[in-house]
C-alpha cells in the first residue's frame, strides 16, 4: 500500500518535542486518543485524500484543525 503513496519531504513531520505537543493539543482538543490519528491529522492538508479504517476519528480531529479533507474508508 505505502508504493501507492506519493510522497514528498514535505509530507514528512518528525515526531519530536513540537510535534508531539501539537498531537496531544490536537487529541485533547478534539476529545480522541489515538496518537497515529492525530499525526495523520497533522500531515494532512486541505484537499488532501486520506484513506482510513476509522473516519470518525480523523474526521474530528480535521474538523479540530479546520481542515477539509477526502477521506475514504477501507
Amino acid at each position: 500500500m505505502m508504493s501507492d503513496c506519493e510522497c514528498t519531504q514535505s509530507d514528512h513531520l518528525p515526531l519530536n518535542d513540537e510535534v508531539d505537543r501539537r498531537i496531544g493539543e490536537l487529541l485533547r482538543d478534539s476529545g480522541t486518543s489515538d496518537v497515529v490519528d492525530g499525526h495523520v491529522a497533522l500531515l494532512a492538508g486541505p484537499g488532501d485524500r486520506v484513506v482510513t479504517s476509522d473516519p470518525g476519528d480523523l474526521g474530528r480531529l480535521l474538523k479540530t484543525r479546520g481542515v477539509r479533507v477526502d477521506i475514504h474508508r477501507i
